[in-house]
C-alpha cells in the first residue's frame, strides 16, 4: 500500500489536509479535514467524517486481549479507511485509545495493524487522549471560569478540570459504555443490571479531580449519541450546543430501558448496537455530573480527532506524546 505523505501536500499558503483515524473502544472514526490559521485555534475545513462500530472494549473486558476474529475486523475498516484518506492526498494520523491500552496483546496488535497499512499507529497514553480532546475542543469552550469537560469513551471516561481553556488537573476513570453495556444481561436491560453498573460506576467517582467547576461541557460517542434521540433532535444545530439536563437524561435513561434497542433504533435512525451503549453511557454523565453537583452539560461538536489534527499540524513529528513526558 502507498504510504501517505508526511510534508506538506499542496502549494505554501495553502491548508494542509489530515486524515485523523482513531481507533477507539466503540467505534473506529476517520475524520478528513484541512487545517488553517493557528494550530490552537485555527478553524478546520471537514471534508468527511466516518465511524464504523467495532466494540473492541466489550472483547477485550471479556477475553484480556485482542481476538484474531477482532483484529481482523479492525484490520479491514482500518485499511479501507487509510485508502480512503491517501485517495484524499491528506497527512494520516492514527491513534490507539483505552481497549488497546488495557488488552495484553494490544502492542502486538497495534504493530500488525500499522505493518498492514504502512503507516504508524500510535497508542496514546491516557494523559494524551485527554491532551487532545481539550485541544479539539478548545475552540469550543468559554475563555474563562471553572469548567469540566467530560469525553465518553467505550472503555474509559476523560473528564478535564479547566480554567477557561487552560487545563487544571485531568483523570481517566475506568469505565465506559462497552465495558458497562458487556454487563448488561437482556434487550433492553434488566433493572439489576442496571443497578449494578451504577454500583461499579459509583466505584470510580472518587479518582475524579477534586475541584468545583460551574459548568459541564460533553464530547465523545455517548454524548453525540444523544443528539440523535427525539428529545434533543429538534434542538440541534451545527451553529448552537445543545444543552442536556439531568432531567432530561433520566427521561432519555427511561426510554432506553423501556424498548428494545432495534426498535429504538428504527425510530431515531441509530443503528441498535450504538443504541445498546447510549444507557450506560448516560449513567456515567449523569453519575459525574451530580459528583460535581451540576445539573447540565453542553455537547461539544469535536473531540479528539480534531485535537490529533492540531496537534499535527504544530509537531508533526510528535503530536502523539503527552506534553507531561509520559510515555505513549
Amino acid at each position: 500500500m502507498k504510504r501517505a505523505r508526511s510534508g506538506p501536500l499542496r502549494p505554501a499558503g495553502t491548508p494542509r489536509r489530515f486524515a485523523a483515524i482513531d481507533l477507539g473502544s466503540d467505534t473506529i472514526h476517520l475524520l478528513i479535514a484541512d487545517q488553517s490559521g493557528s494550530p490552537d485555534g485555527g478553524p478546520l475545513k471537514v471534508e468527511h467524517s466516518e465511524s464504523v462500530l467495532v466494540e473492541l472494549g466489550r472483547v477485550v473486558d471479556r477475553r484480556g486481549r485482542i481476538t484474531r476474529t477482532a483484529e481482523r475486523e479492525v484490520a479491514r475498516v482500518l485499511q479501507r479507511m487509510v485508502r480512503r484518506a491517501i485517495k484524499a492526498d491528506a497527512v494520516v494520523l492514527i491513534g490507539a485509545t483505552e481497549a488497546c491500552r488495557q488488552a495484553a496483546n494490544g502492542a502486538e496488535v497495534l504493530a500488525r495493524l500499522a505493518a498492514g497499512v504502512n503507516q504508524p499507529v500510535h497508542l496514546l497514553s491516557a494523559a494524551r487522549e485527554a491532551e487532545l480532546g481539550i485541544a479539539g475542543v478548545r475552540p469550543e469552550l468559554p475563555g474563562r471560569g471553572a469548567l469540566v469537560v467530560i469525553d465518553s469513551g467505550g472503555a474509559s471516561t476523560e473528564v478535564t478540570l479547566t480554567q477557561g481553556r487552560a487545563i487544571q488537573a485531568a483523570t481517566s476513570l475506568p469505565v465506559g459504555a462497552a465495558l458497562l453495556a458487556g454487563g448488561l444481561d437482556g434487550d433492553p436491560p434488566p433493572p439489576i443490571d442496571w443497578a449494578l453498573s451504577s454500583i461499579r460506576i459509583g466505584s470510580t467517582l472518587s479518582q475524579l479531580p477534586a475541584g468545583r467547576p460551574r459548568h459541564a461541557f460533553a464530547t465523545g460517542g455517548t454524548a453525540h449519541g444523544l443528539l440523535a434521540m427525539d428529545l434533543y433532535r429538534e434542538r440541534h444545530s451545527s451553529d448552537s450546543k445543545v444543552e442536556v439536563t439531568l432531567a432530561q437524561l433520566e427521561k432519555t435513561a427511561a426510554a432506553l430501558l423501556a424498548r428494545p434497542a432495534a426498535r429504538i433504533g428504527a425510530d431515531s435512525g441509530i443503528e441498535p448496537g450504538r443504541v445498546a451503549l447510549l444507557a450506560p453511557g448516560v449513567l456515567i454523565l449523569a453519575a459525574i455530573l451530580r459528583h460535581y453537583r451540576l445539573v447540565a452539560f453542553h455537547v461539544l461538536a469535536a473531540g479528539v480527532r480534531e485535537g490529533m489534527i492540531r496537534a499535527a499540524a504544530a509537531d508533526p513529528e510528535g503530536w502523539w506524546r503527552s506534553a507531561a513526558g509520559e510515555p505513549s
